[in-house]
C-alpha cells in the first residue's frame, strides 16, 4: 500500500513538475535588426549568447514605387559591413510602403513578386549560412490597400513554396480584423508597441503605453491566424513646432548629443525644449527670429516590458516574444538575461 501511494505521489508530482516544465518551453526570443548596414559587434554577439538569441529579423530592403517604372522596386537594400553569424538564423524582412500600394496597378503584381522572391534568394544565399526557412513582410495596410497587399502575398506564395512567410499585424489590424482582413500567410506577429497618434503632442509616449494597448487586448475577438509577439525596447526624440505640429524624428544617440551639449533643456520627466530659427519651422519671417520646439524623449523601461508581458501571455500563451530592434545602445539599458527572462513569462 505504501509503495502504490509513494508511486501514485510520484507520478502527480511527475504530472505537476511537466506543466510546469512546459511553461519555460516556448520558443528562444529573437530580434528585429532594422539598420540598413549589418555590422554586427563583439557585444552584439556577447549579449545574443547570453540571451540565448539564435535568430535575427533582419530588414533586407524596402518595396516603394517608382514613377519611372510605374511599378514597385526595391530601395534602401541592406548592405553588409559584417558576415551574418554563422549559428543564427536570418529571417528577411520586407517592409512594403502602404502609400505606394495605392499608386502600382494589379497587372504589375506577378511581375514584382517574382521578382522580389528571386532578390531575398541572391541577398540571403549571398550573406546568411543557414538555411531559408521564413520571410515576413511588414505593410500597414488598410481597407484600401488590403486587397493589392494580399493579392501579393497570394502570387508571391507561388513562388516562394514551401517557405513559411509571416506578416507583422498592427494592434488596429489585429482588433478590427473583420474590416482590415486577414493577410493570407502562416503566421503573424503582433507589433505591441506604436500605440497612438504621433501627431498628437499631449501624449506621454507614442512608443508604448500599456494602457491603451489593453484596449485593443481586451475587446478584441480571436484573430484567426498564429500570431508572436512583437515588444519595442528602441527610444527617439519627437519634435514639435510651436503650433503643436510635428517636425521629425530624432535617434537615440542625436537626443542624447543635444541633452549632453545643453541644445535640449528639460522641462518636465520626458520633454525639453530647444530654440530653433522660424526657417526651420517652415515660416519665412526676417529669419532672425527664433521660436521655442517641444520635445517628447520617449523610452520604454523594464517595468513597463513585465507588466505587458504578464497581460499579453494571458491572450497568448506560448508566443515567442520578438523585439525591436538589437541595437547596443537599446539592449544595455536592460538586465543581464533580461530577455530571455521576459520570455519565460509566456
Amino acid at each position: 500500500m505504501k509503495l502504490l501511494i509513494h508511486l501514485t505521489l510520484t507520478g502527480i508530482l511527475l504530472i505537476f513538475s511537466g506543466c510546469f516544465s512546459n511553461k519555460k518551453d516556448n520558443p528562444d526570443p529573437a530580434f528585429y535588426y532594422w539598420k540598413t548596414a549589418f555590422n554586427f559587434s563583439e557585444e552584439d554577439v556577447k549579449f545574443c549568447n547570453e540571451n540565448n538569441i539564435k535568430e535575427l529579423y533582419v530588414r533586407f530592403f524596402d518595396l516603394e514605387y517608382n514613377w519611372e517604372h510605374t511599378s514597385l522596386i526595391p530601395v534602401a537594400r541592406l548592405q553588409n559591413k559584417t558576415p551574418f553569424p554563422n549559428h543564427f538564423s536570418v529571417v528577411p524582412v520586407i517592409y512594403i510602403d502602404n502609400e505606394s500600394l495605392l499608386q502600382v496597378n494589379k497587372n504589375k503584381i506577378e511581375d514584382v513578386a517574382r521578382k522580389t522572391w528571386a532578390k531575398i534568394n541572391r541577398m540571403h544565399h549571398r550573406y546568411a549560412k543557414t538555411p531559408l526557412r521564413e520571410i515576413q513582410f511588414d505593410c500597414d495596410w488598410n481597407e484600401s490597400t488590403k486587397e493589392l497587399f494580399f493579392y501579393f502575398l497570394k502570387v508571391f506564395r507561388k513562388y516562394s513554396g514551401t517557405t513559411l512567410i509571416s506578416s507583422t499585424i498592427r494592434l488596429y489590424q489585429y482588433k478590427y480584423h473583420e474590416k482590415a482582413g486577414v493577410p493570407p500567410v502562416d503566421k503573424g506577429v503582433l507589433m505591441y508597441y506604436n500605440m497612438s497618434d504621433i501627431r498628437d503632442e499631449s501624449i506621454d509616449n507614442y512608443i508604448f503605453d500599456h494602457k491603451e494597448g489593453s484596449k485593443y487586448l481586451e475587446s478584441a475577438d480571436h484573430y484567426p491566424l498564429m500570431l508572436d509577439v512583437a515588444l519595442p525596447i528602441y527610444k527617439q526624440g519627437v519634435e514639435y513646432n510651436a503650433h503643436g505640429e510635428i517636425v521629425r524624428l530624432i535617434q537615440h544617440e542625436k537626443m542624447q548629443e543635444m541633452i549632453s551639449t545643453g541644445e535640449a533643456q528639460p522641462l518636465d520627466d520626458n520633454r525639453y525644449s530647444v530654440d530653433r530659427s522660424d526657417y526651420y519651422s517652415g515660416f519665412s519671417f526676417f529669419g532672425d527670429a527664433y521660436v521655442e520646439h517641444i520635445i517628447r524623449y520617449e523610452e520604454v523601461s523594464k517595468n513597463d516590458l513585465i507588466n505587458a508581458a504578464d497581460e499579453l501571455a494571458l491572450h497568448f500563451p506560448g508566443a515567442r516574444v520578438l523585439f525591436f530592434d538589437l541595437q547596443q545602445t537599446y539592449y544595455k539599458n536592460y538586465p543581464k538575461h533580461f530577455f530571455h527572462e521576459l520570455k519565460d513569462r509566456f
